[in-house]
């Protein structure tokens, strides 16, 4: 996996209000004075997948991003791989980390 080299990087978080690794990483970049980068908060405006939930939250995700990291659970299937397949035909870098 390539590090971030950027100046000004961004964190895309999609906030989901089950918690998870995208409110973590929100944690992490507000608590560490080296980080604080610049954020992109998307969350779903309601709690299910269409109209107005998550695909189209992850959609808004997959367009913003340059590069999406996809953190998940070995041989499930969720919506952060639906995203980072989103992302990838939208031409993408995406790394899939698989816990």
């Amino acid at each position: 996996m390539e590090s971030i080299k950027s100046p000004n990087p961004v964190l895309v978080s999609g906030r989901c209000p089950k918690g998870g690794v995208d409110v973590w990483a929100e944690e992490v970049n507000a608590n560490v004075d080296e980080l604080r980068w610049k954020t992109e908060i998307y969350p779903p405006k309601n709690n299910r997948w269409e109209p107005e939930g998550y695909k189209e939250r992850n959609l808004q995700i997959a367009e913003a991003c340059d590069i999406l990291y996809c953190i998940s659970r070995k041989g499930v299937w969720d919506g952060g791989r639906w995203t980072a397949d989103r992302a990838r035909e939208m031409g993408k870098k995406v790394e899939v980390i698989e816990l």
